[in-house]
């Protein structure tokens, strides 16, 4: 964060960051918006490195799973 925010920042200039940082490192196209994460849950394989689901509702009530390298 800028060294110009206070120790605690108001939400506002948290959410200015978090825009500012994922705009800076083209990550807005990697982000689901408005969507609710169900379950995230190792994928069973004998192949290392582990992969993960992770299950998700959108908006409009649709349900996905997708399976990711990493999560955090």
């Amino acid at each position: 964060m800028p060294s110009s925010f206070p120790t605690f920042p108001h939400h506002s200039q948290v959410l200015d960051y978090l825009i500012s940082y994922a705009e800076r490192f083209d990550l807005l196209s990697c982000i689901k918006f408005n969507t609710e994460v169900i379950a995230v849950e190792p994928v069973k394989s004998d192949e290392e490195p582990i992969k993960w689901a992770v299950h998700y509702r959108c908006k409009d009530g649709e349900s996905a799973v997708e399976v990711f390298d990493a999560v955090a």
